[in-house]
């Protein structure tokens, strides 16, 4: 699978671990009713990602440093969270 687009559901408490689907270049989580929480760590692990949607998904606290290891990563959308912190 090289595309996952679940975004504007309904789903809600965490939100799930797809870290070992590293194939993936597309991936759209926003507009979910996910519990709050940190930027998933797992999303580094993801390094054929090309674009990344995590607007809406209640995503708190420091932006990851780990991001770099995205390095095909072409178009982040980040928007209505509450992240801090600059980004590398």
């Amino acid at each position: 699978l090289r595309h996952l687009d679940i975004s504007h559901n309904r789903f809600g408490g965490e939100m799930p671990n797809l870290g070992t689907m590293n194939r993936l270049e597309y991936l759209f989580l926003g507009g979910n009713g996910f519990a709050s929480g940190p930027f998933p760590t797992w999303i580094t692990e993801l390094t054929n990602l090309r674009e990344l949607s995590l607007k809406g998904s209640s995503v708190t606290g420091e932006f990851p440093a780990a991001i770099n290891y995205l390095s095909n990563l072409e178009f982040l959308d980040l928007h209505f969270n509450k992240i801090e912190g600059s980004i590398p």
